[in-house]
């Protein structure tokens, strides 16, 4: 018995080294109300500047999604509750960071079932906030500049494309994107 718990102890500790080295934090909640977090990597003070006590706690995951947010992505989460034929679940929200700033998360769940009974909700965070700001500069850029902005590629074969054309082609050559 001893030995087992040895064993059990060295594949927990092997799992957490793992876990750690993750770029994701790693979660699993409870499939009922009040949807307790059962467990949450310790990478998520490190990856996301997010409270990991807070979120542990009743209700946590309520007080750090941005206000804007929370409805729509509980009601997704409810929703992939209530829907047998749906496994999956991918969310982008806003969290607030223990500095209280809001950065852009991409939180992707499933459903954890045993013995055919769904018991938990698994997922994965991971942080998009640089994406989501590089993606508002492109766009502002877009809005600013009095031109079009463009994406030249030439691929391995030698076929031209232009995988981005930004919205002012219309206005510039009375074509669409797609037509470029």
């Amino acid at each position: 018995m001893n030995n087992m718990k040895e064993i059990n102890a060295h594949v927990a500790g092997l799992l957490n080294e793992t876990l750690l080295s993750s770029p994701a934090v790693i979660y699993r909640v409870v499939a009922s109300s009040p949807y307790q977090m059962e467990y949450l990597s310790a990478n998520v003070e490190s990856l996301l500047d997010v409270d990991g006590d807070t979120l542990k706690k009743e209700s946590g995951w309520d007080e750090l999604v941005h206000p804007d947010d929370f409805e729509a992505s509980f009601i997704k989460f409810v929703e992939l509750l209530k829907n047998p034929t749906q496994v999956e679940l991918h969310r982008n929200y806003r969290l607030k960071t223990r500095a209280g700033r809001y950065i852009w998360v991409s939180d992707r769940s499933k459903k954890a079932f045993r013995n055919n009974q769904l018991i938990s909700i698994v997922g994965s965070v991971v942080s998009v906030d640089l994406q989501y700001r590089q993606q508002k500069m492109i766009d502002s850029l877009m809005q600013a500049v009095p031109g079009m902005l463009y994406q030249f590629m030439i691929d391995t074969e030698g076929k031209a494309s232009f995988p981005f054309v930004s919205p002012n082609i219309i206005a510039i050559y009375n074509v669409g994107a797609e037509a470029a």
